[in-house]
């Protein structure tokens, strides 16, 4: 499992770079005078008015006023005053996305894609990592939204039922992708694609199956021990070993020592899928120390797609979950509520998909 940063009090300003709040001007400390809407206006070659609707959101903008606009704001780093304009329009322009406090994930790939979505219809985003359980986070929600300071709350972890929708009149969304300790559930937590992994590798001649089992109380591991066993059972082929891990290294290196204690001069078993890409990296390394060969003697796959398991030598066939759509979906729906819109549509195709590389092949000959 990756390590990931603390978020606490970090805002991610429009730009895209990590600041302690909203917009502000980028004269601030080097002694100019700040722009000014009229500032942007002249720029952007349009009335104040118009600056003025582009900020509320309001749409019915041509797509090249809109770029013009946008690009007045970056040239000249306008930073509009947020809390007069709330105040007048009761429209703040912000959207904030909470966390639990958990250090034992890495959020890049989702929450960089919220940050876009929002970025590209117009919001600034504060990203807050929030310590304790969905009682804590749940009070920071209601603080957020008391405060008027935000249109919409998304949180990445589950809320109670009761704050969901529009509450102090901020609308507040969770995705629940994750519990209170970043532990993936729902679609993330799906097993599937371990059918898909034994289903062809038996296709390939396998035979003779193990798992490197994740840490059991997250619910993806438990997942993919059990729809490991039934697809290998379905199928009429055999479990070698079921070898209980905990996604780190000493795993995979673990998993290859039962094996060699079964069978000391080749891997009885022919195909290891593994919890994760660290964990049959491992498995790779330990297995070419004792002279088997992958994928000659041994097929091993990972999981998470790690920037890594394509540079292996062999190159790692893995799973990857589409972080970005969850992201942007998530975002999406929150906007929709914000303004007023139908939901979009839920996309139908699987959060998850098998990058089939080198590690993968043929069974050896009996």
């Amino acid at each position: 499992m990756a390590s990931g940063s603390d978020a606490t009090g970090v805002g991610v300003t429009a730009s895209g770079a990590v600041g302690s709040g909203v917009v502000g001007s980028g004269a601030a400390g080097s002694g100019a005078r700040p722009a000014t809407l009229r500032d942007v206006a002249r720029v952007a070659g349009v009335s104040h008015q118009t600056v003025s609707r582009y900020l509320r959101h309001n749409g019915g903008l041509k797509p090249a006023t809109v770029a013009a606009i946008a690009a007045a704001i970056e040239q000249l780093d306008y930073r509009p005053n947020l809390i007069a304009r709330s105040m007048r329009t009761r429209r703040s322009g912000r959207l904030a996305i909470l966390l639990p406090g958990a250090a034992d994930w890495n959020p890049g790939r989702l929450i960089g894609a919220a940050v876009r979505a929002a970025h590209e219809a117009g919001f600034t985003v504060e990203v807050l990592s929030v310590e304790g359980g969905q009682d804590a986070r749940a009070d920071r929600a209601r603080e957020l939204a008391a405060s008027g300071q935000v249109e919409g709350i998304l949180a990445f972890a589950p809320l109670p039922a009761d704050l969901l929708g529009a509450f102090a009149g901020t609308q507040i969304f969770a995705s629940a992708d994750y519990d209170d300790r970043m532990r993936t559930i729902g679609g993330l937590a799906d097993g599937a694609p371990v059918e898909q992994l034994v289903t062809r590798l038996a296709e390939l001649g396998h035979r003779r199956f193990a798992h490197v089992t994740g840490r059991l109380s997250y619910a993806s591991a438990r997942s993919r021990r059990e729809v490991f066993v039934q697809t290998v059972e379905r199928l009429g082929l055999e479990v070698v070993l079921v070898h209980e891990g905990d996604w780190t290294p000493a795993s995979g290196r673990e998993a290859i020592e039962a094996l060699a204690r079964l069978s000391p001069r080749a891997p009885r078993a022919t195909a290891v899928v593994a919890a994760n890409d660290v964990v049959a990296a491992a498995a790779i390394r330990a297995a070419s120390e004792r002279g088997w060969r992958v994928p000659d003697d041994l097929s091993i796959t990972g999981w998470d797609d790690h920037v890594v398991g394509a540079l292996l030598s062999p190159a790692l066939t893995t799973v990857d979950a589409d972080y970005e759509r969850i992201g942007a979906d998530a975002v999406a729906r929150l906007i929709a509520a914000v303004r007023g819109d139908e939901p979009p549509a839920a996309a139908g195709a699987p959060v998850h998909r098998v990058i089939w590389r080198e590690s993968t092949g043929p069974a050896p000959a009996p």
